[in-house]
C-alpha cells in the first residue's frame, strides 16, 4: 500500500480543517442567533407597524388623481374621457385646492368608478381598480374629517378670541 503516507497526511489534513471550519460555522451560527434574538426583542412592539411600512399609503393628491377631484381635468374624467398630460399639471394645484373636498363629490365619483369597473355583460370587471377607488375614497374621507375637524376647531378659536377680546374691551 503505497498511499499509505500521503493518505495519512490527507486524513490529518481533512480533519484538522474540517474542525476549524465546523467550529467557524458554529460561531457563525451563534452569532447570527444572538443578533436574531436581540432584534426581535427589540422590534417586538413595533412588529405590527413594520408589516404597515412595507407597503406605502396611497397620498391624498394620488386619491384625488384616482376619483378625479380638485384638478382642472374634472370635466373630462367626469365624462368617462381620458385624461391628457393637464392632469400632471394640475396635480400641483390639487393641494392648494385641498380645501374644495365634500363628502358628496367623494361618494358620487366613487359609485360612478365602482359601478364602471363591477363586472357586467361582455365585461368582467376590475377587482384592482375597484380596490384602488375604495382606497381613494377612504383616504379622502379621512382627510374631509380632518379638514372639517380642523376649520372646526379654528372657528372655536376665533370664537374664543372674540369674546376674550370682548371681555377685555368691557373692563
Amino acid at each position: 500500500m503505497a498511499i499509505g503516507p500521503l493518505g495519512r497526511i490527507l486524513v490529518q489534513f481533512v480533519a484538522v480543517a474540517g474542525a476549524s471550519l465546523g467550529r467557524a460555522v458554529l460561531q457563525a451560527y451563534r452569532d447570527a442567533a444572538r443578533q436574531g434574538a436581540a432584534a426581535a426583542a427589540a422590534n417586538s412592539s413595533s412588529r405590527s407597524s413594520a408589516a404597515l411600512t412595507l407597503r406605502p399609503r396611497m397620498t391624498v393628491e394620488e386619491a384625488k388623481r384616482i376619483l378625479g377631484i380638485g384638478s382642472s381635468s374634472s370635466s373630462s374624467s367626469s365624462s368617462g374621457g381620458p385624461r391628457t398630460s393637464s392632469s400632471s399639471s394640475s396635480s400641483s394645484s390639487s393641494s392648494s385646492s385641498s380645501s374644495s373636498l365634500n363628502e358628496e363629490e367623494i361618494l358620487r365619483r366613487f359609485e360612478r368608478l365602482h359601478q364602471n369597473n363591477a363586472p357586467a355583460a361582455g365585461f368582467s370587471g376590475s377587482p384592482y381598480l375597484q380596490k384602488r377607488v375604495a382606497v381613494a375614497k377612504a383616504i379622502l374621507l379621512e382627510e374631509y374629517k380632518k379638514q372639517k375637524a380642523a376649520a372646526a376647531a379654528a372657528a372655536a378659536a376665533a370664537a374664543a378670541d372674540k369674546q376674550a377680546n370682548a371681555n377685555a374691551k368691557g373692563r
